[in-house]
């Protein structure tokens, strides 16, 4: 019992550190917030039938998402104008084994880009994502024999760099793009290709 009751408090506090974050984000959004970007960066390199799942392990990374694009949109449609740019993943297209929270999170955020795109447009608003390969902390926490398969897999012949993924932010963030609105653009290499 006292297990349960541990675990459930610290659900509470989890869900009350959510609430209290997307009303300081609110609260703290500048009267001229005009472009937002964020993403979510959780893994595990584990087969979902050897995974214990927890409740709401898929989900929070998404609803965070959800909860900063909620907080920061009123300001943008009071203004009329505004651009958000998810950061997904091209797991959430590709759907790699052992990564099935992970790839269940991102194509979350992909579905969350394009159903608020709908939602926002007539606002002057734009959303758009994202899905970079980049080689980050997390694909260095990769096993280096399995790095190499993988990255054999880019016709590139290598990930990216964080930074070679700002380019397609700033251009999603741009007035050149101001009529594009729930698009996931790959920065991939060619591998979604």
């Amino acid at each position: 019992a006292d297990h349960r009751e541990l675990v459930q408090r610290q659900k509470m506090l989890v869900v009350r550190r959510e609430q209290e974050l997307e009303q300081r984000l609110f609260a703290h959004t500048f009267q001229k917030q005009q472009i937002i970007t964020h993403g979510i960066c959780v893994t595990g390199q584990e087969q979902m039938v050897r995974r214990t799942v927890r409740g709401g392990a898929g989900t929070r990374p998404v609803a965070s998402v959800l909860a900063l694009c909620r907080a920061v949109v009123r300001p943008m449609m009071a203004q009329r104008y505004g651009r958000i740019i998810n950061i997904a993943s091209l797991s959430a297209l590709l759907g790699p084994a052992g990564q099935t929270n992970y790839a269940a999170a991102k194509a979350g955020v992909v579905a969350l880009t394009q159903s608020f795109a709908k939602e926002v447009a007539r606002s002057g608003i734009t959303v758009n994502a994202i899905s970079p390969n980049a080689e980050t902390d997390m694909v260095a926490s990769i096993p280096e024999d399995r790095l190499d398969e993988l990255r054999a897999q880019v016709p590139m012949g290598r990930f990216s760099a964080p930074a070679e993924a700002a380019p397609a932010v700033a251009f999603l963030a741009s007035e050149e793009a101001s009529y594009i609105t729930g698009v996931v653009l790959p920065v991939d290499g060619g591998l979604s290709i």
